[in-house]
Parts: C-alpha cells; sequence; structure tokens
C-alpha cells in the first residue's frame, strides 16, 4: 500500500552535512524540521548564501555570525522561539525578504532590521507598537496579523508600503499620518475595533486613508462598522467615485454589511 502522507526532509547529522556542502555551491539552504536548538556554525562561512529557511526548529537565538552573510537576500525563521535580534542583523546589506512568523519577538525587534527589507511577514509575535520601525522606508509588505497591536503611531514613517496586514488584532483607529503612504493599495484589518461611530467628526479611518492613499483594497470584516457607516466616512465617497472611474467599483471593500 502506498502512503498519501507527504514524505518528511532528511534530518539526520549526515543530511545536514550534506545540504551544507551543497549550499556552498548554490547559496541556497534549508535546515526547516531539522530539530536544531542552534545553527550549525558552518552555516556561517557560506559567504555566497542568498536564501536560508531555518524554520520550525527549537531557536531561542540567531547569534551575531549572521552578520557574516553579507549575500543573504532571503531568511526564514518561522515557528522557533526567538525574543529579539542580534545588532548585527541590521548589518545585512541585502537582505530584502524576513519569514518570523510564530515566534516571540517584541516591538524593539524592529529596530535591528536593515534599512533594505522589503517584506516582513511577522504574524503572531508581540510587535504592538512601531515606533522603531521609521528607519524601513523601504518596506513594501508589511503582516503584523495577531500581534496585540492596538496603536499605529509612527505608521507614516513607512512610506514605501504597498500591503499592509494588520488582522486580529486591538486596533481601534487608523491615524491621520497613514496620509504618508502614497503607495498603499491594500488594508487588512480583519477582527479589529474599527467602529462607525462619530463623535464631533472623528472617524476611526481618516479620510487620509482614501483621499491621499493609492488604497484599492479594503478589508473591514469582523469589526463592528457597517457598511452605511463607512460611506459616511469623510473621504470614502470620493475614494469610491475614483474606484468607479477605474471600474474597481465595490471589489476592495470586504466587511459585514
Amino acid at each position: 500500500m502506498f502512503s498519501s502522507s507527504k514524505p518528511q526532509p532528511r534530518t539526520g547529522k549526515k543530511e545536514t552535512r550534506q545540504k551544507i556542502d551543497s549550499a556552498q555551491k548554490t547559496g541556497l539552504l534549508s535546515l526547516a524540521q531539522h530539530g536544531l536548538g542552534e545553527i550549525p556554525p558552518q552555516v556561517w562561512q557560506i559567504d555566497i548564501l542568498k536564501n536560508l529557511d531555518i524554520s520550525s526548529n527549537d531557536l531561542a537565538e540567531i547569534p551575531s555570525q549572521i552578520g557574516c552573510l553579507s549575500a543573504l537576500k532571503t531568511l526564514k525563521v518561522n515557528n522557533n522561539k526567538l525574543q529579539g535580534l542580534p545588532s548585527e542583523f541590521r548589518t545585512l546589506p541585502k537582505l530584502g525578504i524576513f519569514f518570523a512568523a510564530d515566534n516571540r519577538l517584541e516591538s524593539g525587534v524592529l529596530a535591528q532590521l536593515p534599512a533594505v527589507v522589503t517584506k516582513l511577514i511577522l504574524p503572531r509575535n508581540c510587535i504592538a507598537a512601531l515606533g522603531s520601525a521609521s528607519h524601513l522606508v523601504k518596506l513594501q509588505v508589511l503582516d503584523l496579523t495577531a500581534n496585540g497591536c492596538s496603536c499605529l503611531d509612527g505608521i507614516g514613517s513607512l512610506v514605501g508600503l504597498v500591503d499592509l496586514n494588520l488582522d486580529d488584532n486591538a486596533i481601534e483607529t487608523v491615524p491621520a499620518e497613514v496620509a504618508s503612504l502614497k503607495r498603499l493599495k491594500i488594508l487588512s484589518l480583519r477582527n479589529n475595533r474599527i467602529t462607525g461611530h462619530m463623535v464631533e467628526g472623528f472617524q476611526a479611518l481618516p479620510k487620509e486613508l482614501f483621499t491621499a492613499t493609492s488604497l484599492e483594497r479594503l478589508n473591514l470584516e469582523g469589526n463592528s462598522i457597517k457598511r452605511r457607516e463607512l460611506d459616511a466616512f469623510e473621504g470614502a465617497e470620493a475614494w469610491v467615485e475614483r474606484r468607479a472611474k477605474t471600474k474597481q467599483k465595490d471589489a476592495g471593500v470586504h466587511m459585514m454589511e
């Protein structure tokens, strides 16, 4: 009989050595699901390493030797026990993509990221604030799903953002500084605390979100705001009209009616 289960990766010491040897030639190395408590020291000697995946291990830290990987472009450390990053991490000159979902990273870790980063995938960590991310002006994609985030102060510094995912947090309002995000096309705020109540002209989603950005898709599912309340927000009407002219209409609005 044939098993329908997926084959498990070869993770023994011999296989690990073989993978490291191969990476010396290819610049690609995956040690995911290898039961690692620490990263093999030979990894830091691979000066051509461009893509490193060490997800689903038992790693509590990334050592300072990470700074030796000057060619590194993509790093995946999902599903480990990381609480921080070494200062050398910020010196990585080519790191454009960083996946670190399901760890224990806190807000201060953003200060350790290199300014060249364009894509950050960080769901299910503890990054509750963005104040230390002001240098990430090249960042285009940011996923902070389920981080306990309640405040978006400093979001205006991330001027390169195109796609922002803030699902499953505790966000009540989006600040007016979102006006700085001229390139923003996708904003997902599912399962937050956005309401449609307006008090003395204040609205949870500022007019700048609709008038100053390039917003195409807005996901508000799982919030208490209704569509009629959204339509009453200042700037929303102009946004709908702009979308109608491009034949996008309401396809980009996702919310409970």
